[in-house]
């Protein structure tokens, strides 16, 4: 009978045994858990560096958006219309002296009604052209508080003051258009195509594709 005692007291150790081999495998692996923190490492890495690369290259892009044909829309559209305003500007002098108070509001009126007219040149024409600009917004604020003085005076038929307000006015317009370039063309009366595809700027200001010269 001692024979089964030796088999089991034989077989108590091997059963023993296994349950310490298997708790020490997992330490001998490589750790899953312990990998992921590094991918999530790297990536996070490369995000932030491809995120500030746009970013120092986002500047740039926005330069590169302002083209030639933009520029020279805003010139052609809010030029134009700050140009048709001129007769109107320089007459404000002589209707002052005049005492022509109805037609001096008449004209204020216009112009105040244009405001945005002389904004949108000024950023759209010299969008990469900060310094002047500016001056362009100096001109605009003078021209527009001169007015203000002039629609004052008119109101209350102080000729004096109406007519210093109205020079005024007319010197920041001038100084306006000087600074901006808004001349008539000096193939303005020669005869010739004016544009050639419907997504020129013209075609929407109603104007025809041909002019005819001037006799």
């Amino acid at each position: 009978h001692p024979a089964p005692m030796a088999f089991v007291s034989s077989s108590l150790p091997s059963l023993r045994a296994a349950p310490a081999r298997r708790a020490t495998a997992p330490s001998t692996a490589p750790s899953m858990t312990a990998a992921s923190p590094s991918r999530r490492e790297l990536l996070s890495t490369a995000l932030a560096a491809t995120l500030a690369a746009t970013l120092a290259a986002a500047p740039a892009l926005a330069d590169g958006s302002i083209s030639a044909s933009t520029k020279t829309r805003a010139r052609g559209i809010y030029g134009s219309r700050v140009m048709a305003l001129t007769d109107g500007v320089q007459a404000l002098p002589d209707l002052v002296e005049k005492k022509e108070w109805v037609k001096v509001k008449k004209v204020v009126g216009k112009l105040e009604a244009e405001k945005n007219a002389f904004a949108l040149f000024a950023s759209g024409a010299f969008a990469d052209n900060k310094p002047l600009k500016k001056e362009l917004g100096v001109e605009e604020k003078k021209m527009y508080a001169a007015l203000a003085d002039l629609k004052a005076a008119a109101a209350k038929a102080k000729g004096e003051v109406a007519a210093k307000a109205a020079n005024k006015a007319v010197s920041a317009f001038d100084e306006f258009k000087f600074k901006g370039e808004i001349k008539i063309s000096e193939f303005a009366d020669e005869k010739g195509q004016l544009w050639s595809n419907e997504y020129d700027f013209r075609r929407s200001m109603n104007a025809s594709p041909y002019k005819e010269a001037k006799e």
